[in-house]
């Protein structure tokens, strides 16, 4: 039945409820969509040649995109069409309407309105996950798409219908980019990455290895483990998961990076330099990982004393990329200073079903976000030293070098401050600051050379520091008692 039935039947004076009731929902959509219904292409997660868009470099927050434009037919609602929609679906094309027209804000509380209407829409908390992670409330982020995942059997259905370019991005280099779609690898790798920059990273790498033990197979969940690997200096875990991999596409390359740099950083330079020589005969590279290998051979020459073949890499790489960054850099990611330790605490296993059959487990059931402030102490929650005053706390250093009672303020440095460090050469000359403020410790990174640390996260504003908390500056790890 076609619109132009529907409007025929209205001018003949038969009651727009009456004639409704006597068609079934299926027959309403399909005189709705009419007989020619536009077949929409969906993606899958993984890596795409991109040139529309201006690359972005330097962190692993994936990018809100879409190709929708401002008049997206999808999301208008004519007089009828309103009638059989959804309160949920009316709020979730309201908050499509509101992404498009770039108000983030008014999105997410249209969002709320689809949660309220429908605690089972699945795709809104996709899009609520993927929105607070644009805006770095990574916390939010996770919750979202945890509850996502738990209700992953009817995703991207919404999305599909109303916004189905939306993607999440994340620029590799100039030319190609890993896309997450509301998809099985796409929702688990975004929930990892929120995890990992709110500063969970054993967890992120927990999560990553569980959905890869499902889905063996998927390439974009080996290169995320490779990246949460190199970030956590576990070297050995990088060399014994991917020590059978030959690269035949850009993808396997960038892990074939970690790679190389796992043998180079245990001193194995002749691995990795085969491994690199076999890389080089891939077909189809893109120029800027061609780059890449290059440069780490470079590195690799100049550690074994080649100097001449060293400065020839170099020059020819800088030559084509006058402001070329390795791979590292471009991603944002962050090293740790020490080994992330290998040995997570146990929790009580959850299943939670993600799709076409496959159950992951959680290392932890979902807790509230008001829970998840004392178990993870974000910058902005004090959490055990509410009310503190000076001359009460004590601070000491794991090596026993330091046991002093807390001051208002306290500066260190390597050369300067009140507390001078000339022992640690990993230190800058003026390092950190602590401070006492309205009964709540507080550190100040203070434009150090190799950052300063709470509990594996680099700060880059002022951060809480609690009992319980492991302060890192320099190569000296400091806590409160």
């Amino acid at each position: 039945m076609s619109k132009k039935d529907y409007m025929e039947t209205l001018k003949d004076g038969v009651g727009v409820v009456g004639k409704f009731a006597s068609k079934s929902l299926t027959q309403i959509q399909k005189g709705l969509k009419g007989e020619k219904e536009e077949e929409i292409f969906s993606r899958t997660t993984g890596l795409f040649f991109q040139r529309h868009i201006m690359p972005i470099f330097g962190n692993m927050v994936p990018r809100l995109e879409f190709s929708e434009s401002v008049s997206h037919n999808r999301l208008k609602s004519g007089f009828v069409k309103k009638l059989i929609q959804s309160t949920a679906d009316k709020a979730f094309a309201s908050a499509c309407f509101s992404i498009i027209f770039g108000d983030l804000n008014q999105a997410l509380e249209k969002l709320n309105e689809v949660a309220v209407a429908d605690p089972q829409y699945t795709d809104g908390y996709f899009l609520q996950g993927i929105i607070y992670m644009n805006l770095g409330k990574f916390d939010r982020a996770e919750d979202n798409f945890s509850k996502c995942r738990l209700l992953a059997t009817n995703m991207r259905e919404k999305l599909k219908k109303f916004m189905p370019t939306l993607k999440g991005t994340i620029c590799i280099t100039d030319n190609i980019s890993l896309n997450f779609y509301p998809d099985i690898p796409g929702l688990n790798m975004l929930l990892a990455l929120a995890q990992r920059n709110w500063g969970d990273l054993k967890k992120a790498i927990i999560n990553t290895e569980q959905v890869l033990s499902v889905m063996p197979d998927c390439q974009e969940l080996s290169l995320l483990l490779a990246i949460l690997y190199y970030e956590a200096c576990w070297d050995d875990k990088i060399t014994e998961q991917f020590k059978d991999m030959l690269p035949e596409n850009n993808l396997q390359l960038l892990i074939i990076q970690f790679l190389a740099r796992a043998w180079l950083n245990k001193q194995n330079t002749g691995i990795a330099e085969g491994i690199l020589q076999k890389a080089l005969e891939a077909s189809d590279i893109d120029p800027v990982i061609q780059a890449d290998i290059k440069m780490i051979f470079a590195e690799i020459a100049r550690k074994a004393g080649r100097m001449s073949e060293a400065n020839a890499y170099n020059t020819k790489v800088r030559q084509t990329y006058p402001n070329y960054q390795d791979l590292s850099t471009r991603l944002g990611l962050k090293r740790l200073p020490q080994p992330l330790p290998k040995d997570p605490p146990p929790a009580p296993p959850q299943p939670v079903m993600t799709g076409a059959g496959m159950t992951v487990r959680m290392d932890e059931p979902p807790v509230s976000p008001q829970a998840r402030t004392v178990l993870v102490s974000p910058e902005s929650q004090p959490r055990e030293l509410t009310g503190v005053e000076p001359g009460k706390i004590v601070l000491k250093s794991r090596d026993g070098r330091v046991n002093m009672v807390l001051p208002e303020s306290l500066t260190i440095g390597r050369e300067s401050g009140d507390l001078v460090m000339n022992w640690d050469a990993s230190a800058s000359r003026t390092h950190a600051r602590i401070l006492m403020d309205k009964g709540q410790i507080w550190v100040e990174d203070m434009g150090s050379s190799n950052g300063t640390w709470i509990n594996q996260t680099r700060i880059t504003t002022r951060r809480a520091f609690n009992k319980g908390d492991n302060l890192l500056v320099g190569k000296t790890e400091f806590y409160l008692e």
